[in-house]
């Protein structure tokens, strides 16, 4: 369920930081980790460690490269296992699509940007749902505020990451000012 525009970066950004390790929120069905565990395969390195809160879900693709983790992106637990598992990575991506409230994906951006290596990218998935309509049973919005509103506020504290926008040289993509490099420690 990827903009194939998006695709497109995503092979050119693993292709040219050659990440030891991909952090990816929101497993969904798996098609973007198996993506991203064979673009790693490309270039012989890395792994993909990709997280899915949803406990109905029990079938995934398989692939050597991958760690499926069950929980929420912001569980202690979760990533304490990633971080303790991750054996000094030189070059770290991660990629959030799980829950795309405001409040959520800030919480991720917060704990995940500490694990992304200069040069490398922190990229916020859907951050062209600028306060989507989503109504529920009752008529109320699921969001008020979605991943843009995300992005904007963690900008403001956090000056060790830049948007690239050469990233959105396709001039369609479902992550606006979402594709964040980290250009210092």
């Amino acid at each position: 369920m990827k903009n194939p525009m998006d695709i497109m970066v995503l092979q050119e950004i693993i292709s040219e930081t050659k990440p030891d390790v991909i952090i990816e929120t929101g497993t969904f069905k798996g098609g973007c980790s198996l993506f991203l565990a064979n673009m790693l395969d490309l270039i012989g390195n890395g792994i993909v460690y990709t997280i899915e809160n949803d406990q109905t879900k029990n079938s995934f693709p398989s692939h050597d490269r991958i760690t499926y983790l069950k929980g929420s992106s912001i569980s202690h637990d979760i990533f304490s296992a990633i971080t303790s598992s991750m054996n000094g990575a030189k070059s770290v991506m991660v990629c959030l699509d799980s829950d795309h409230g405001k409040d959520h994906v800030l919480k991720e951006m917060e704990m995940y940007s500490q694990l992304v290596t200069v040069g490398n990218y922190l990229i916020v998935d859907d951050t062209n749902l600028n306060n989507p309509i989503y109504a529920t049973l009752n008529g109320k919005r699921i969001y008020e505020q979605g991943p843009h509103e995300a992005v904007v506020e963690f900008l403001k504290t956090h000056k060790e990451f830049r948007i690239d926008r050469d990233r959105e040289k396709f001039l369609f993509t479902f992550n606006p000012d979402g594709f964040l490099r980290r250009i210092c420690a």
